[in-house]
């Protein structure tokens, strides 16, 4: 049903459309000479717009012409022909398209995977074209097996070298890691749909199974799409994008540990202070982490000033209110005493380590310096640990 007249020559072209041919007729009121109509055929020319051009090619054939003559008395004023020019397309890929909203999720130590992506929308102009390849980064890594990347229902670490094939869709998943930067490649033999690459993206989730998590976040960006259309005839199948989902990172501290051997040693009246722990071993999860504060009980007091600990190399005797900061590790010391038991803290300004302060339980001992120690025994007992 289109049609136009030309604006050089005032040809009236009108065209009609049947099961998938056009039929064109180009005439002109009054007619046209035959050089013009030679000039007219010689300049017809077949042009497709469509970023996706269906088909191998287009038959073009020149059927009929008709003069001006008539038919009267038996005259014949057309003549039908048939000449073919045929039209063969060359086809070539064009550059797939890929948007996704980043939602920059918050991990919390211990938690459960957070979604990286939402909202994805891939574009694919040829039609039989599909997705190939996504690739994208995973940046600031530290923490090695433990983080984690969730992909079609899969869970893989993000190591140097890792890979896997999903159950659920047969997604081929790579990881090379250099710098603390993973690059993370989907693909799938024989292409995957534009809906099926997009529930992968929006499915993408984070993890980090650490139980101390280092550094603030990791930085996921979408790098390229690359889709099965080939590069032949000056075609694009691979579009660079740089869409981002930064995963911030909530760390929880861990409790600390504490093991040791209770030595349950024999004090002997005038003797040498008594050794009470060894084999002290201490556990602190987080590496940024140093004892905060050691504490203690000696229960069975009954000779007052004369009841002595022994705490890196000084020397406190266990009353009520007495504190001290030792000289040696600069260790504060302080003791309340309450119905014959005293409490004994051990801190230091800033923390101290760990083998610092194993060192200094295996160094506790106690003694008596009275005449007459009363009781039969004293009772010592680490009650905690803060870090």
């Amino acid at each position: 049903g289109n049609s136009a007249t030309t604006a050089a020559n005032s040809y009236d072209v009108n065209v009609t459309v049947a099961a998938g041919t056009a039929t064109v007729t180009i005439s002109k009121v009054g007619g046209y000479g035959t050089a013009a109509a030679q000039t007219l055929l010689d300049s017809l020319a077949y042009e497709n717009s469509s970023d996706d051009p269906l088909g191998a090619n287009r038959t073009v054939t020149l059927t009929s012409i008709q003069d001006t003559g008539g038919t009267a008395n038996g005259g014949v004023d057309t003549t039908a022909v048939s000449v073919g020019s045929t039209v063969t397309l060359t086809p070539s890929t064009d550059a797939p398209t890929l948007t996704a909203t980043g939602d920059s999720p918050t991990f919390s130590e211990g938690g459960a995977a957070v979604g990286l992506y939402s909202s994805s929308s891939i574009g694919l102009t040829e039609a039989a074209d599909l997705v190939d390849t996504l690739t994208f980064t995973v940046a600031g890594l530290q923490n090695g097996a433990d983080e984690l990347l969730q992909v079609d229902g899969e869970t893989l670490a993000l190591t140097h070298g890792n890979s896997a094939t999903t159950a659920a869709n047969s997604y081929d998943v790579n990881v090379t890691v250099a710098a603390g930067t993973a690059t993370v490649t989907i693909s799938k033999v024989g292409g995957y749909s534009t809906a099926a690459a997009q529930t992968v993206l929006d499915g993408l989730g984070y993890e980090n199974t650490s139980d101390d998590p280092l550094g603030v976040n990791r930085t996921v960006t979408m790098t390229s799409i690359q889709d099965t259309g080939g590069t032949a005839n000056g075609g694009v199948d691979t579009t660079a994008v740089s869409i981002g989902s930064t995963v911030t990172l909530t760390p929880i501290n861990d409790a600390p540990t504490l093991t040791a051997t209770g030595d349950s040693p024999t004090f002997s009246e005038g003797g040498a202070a008594a050794g009470l722990y060894s084999s002290t071993s201490i556990g602190l999860t987080e590496a940024a982490d140093l004892v905060d504060t050691l504490t203690l009980t000696v229960a069975g007091l009954q000779n007052g000033a004369d009841e002595l600990l022994h705490v890196d190399g000084e020397t406190l005797a266990l009353t009520h209110g007495n504190s001290a900061t030792t000289a040696a590790n600069s260790y504060d010391v302080s003791v309340t005493v309450a119905a014959g038991t005293a409490t004994v803290t051990i801190s230091k300004v800033g923390g101290y380590s760990t083998a610092a302060a194993q060192t200094l339980l295996d160094g506790l001992a106690y003694e008596n310096s009275s005449d007459d120690p009363l009781g039969s025994n004293r009772t010592v007992t680490l009650t905690s640990i803060q870090d």
